[in-house]
């Protein structure tokens, strides 16, 4: 069996989602060592969770349109190649 060495949405997403964790928590780090606020390191951190959320909506939703896409342009090409489907060019 050989081993997967193609590179997933899936890898790339989980790599980018710990690598803006990663900022928000060294950010909060940071920002509480400079202030020594709490409440200002809470908000940064909150916002670091709140741009997490957003990416993962982002990439749901882009995700779900790609597959459409994708599943759509496969089904035309099969009817093209099947006969099925007719690509017509209106000449002006």
């Amino acid at each position: 069996m050989r081993g997967k060495n193609h590179l997933s949405i899936n890898h790339i997403c989980l790599f980018l989602g710990l690598v803006l964790w990663m900022a928000a928590i060294g950010s909060s780090i940071a920002v509480l060592w400079m202030t020594e606020n709490v409440v200002a390191t809470l908000c940064v951190l909150g916002f670091g969770v709140f741009a997490f959320g957003c990416g993962v909506l982002f990439v749901r939703i882009v995700r779900k349109k790609l597959v459409i896409f994708s599943d759509q342009l496969c089904e035309l090409l099969d009817g093209m190649m099947s006969g099925k489907e007719f690509l017509i060019f209106p000449i002006r």
